[in-house]
């Protein structure tokens, strides 16, 4: 009777083993926040697109941007702790004119290069690809877009077959969604082509 015993907690721990290795390693906490939604849907794309045989990993722009803030942030300490007012007049001006000049530059990178972009990757021939992940609580699906110069195409997922109701990630049907994604959109095809496509049906 004991050795049954302990064969039954043995298998029952096995079973929670099996249980804790087959669940998703990333889960979102609040189901309701498009904040926390678009962060876990970034990460893994971004981890899963890198991985892939389309991509890979790019840190040339968010190093650009982290660059910009540094360099920034030093102006604007070196100023107010070694640049007096009045006595140092003329530098104290042109450190603030150096200051607002790597902010411009940097707002500038973000509006019309990053364009608010999840992250970047580089495709086979080195060209940047940027991705774009945004909720639309209207449909309630998550929007992927691959944006490579005037190349654009997206892609609309259920949040439904992106989370289950615990909020657990179903990664495998948002690499399906993924990997259809970028083979369509390492082919050559645009959100313009397919549209243009549904209007002739």
């Amino acid at each position: 009777m004991a050795s049954d015993h302990s064969q039954q907690d043995l298998s029952g721990e096995e079973e929670e083993k099996q249980e804790e290795l087959q669940l998703p390693s990333r889960k979102c906490s609040n189901l309701y926040s498009e904040a926390e939604l678009s962060k876990n849907l970034s990460e893994f794309i971004t981890d899963t697109a890198c991985q892939s045989s389309y991509f890979r990993s790019d840190q040339f722009f968010s190093n650009l941007r982290i660059g910009l803030s540094l360099g920034a942030c030093a102006v604007g300490g070196f100023a107010s702790i070694f640049l007096p007012y009045p006595e140092s007049k003329s530098s104290l001006f042109l450190a603030i004119c150096v200051f607002f000049a790597l902010m411009l530059v940097l707002f500038l990178l973000d509006l019309l290069v990053m364009q608010g972009a999840a992250s970047c990757v580089r495709d086979e021939d080195g060209r940047p690809v940027f991705i774009d992940i945004g909720i639309d609580t209207k449909e309630a699906a998550a929007v992927v877009a691959l944006r490579r110069e005037k190349q654009i195409l997206s892609r609309s997922i259920p949040l439904g077959d992106c989370f289950d109701s615990e909020g657990y990630l179903l990664t495998d049907n948002v690499s399906a969604a993924l990997q259809q994604l970028m083979a369509e959109f390492a082919s050559g095809e645009t959100d313009e082509r397919k549209a243009l496509i549904k209007k002739k049906k």
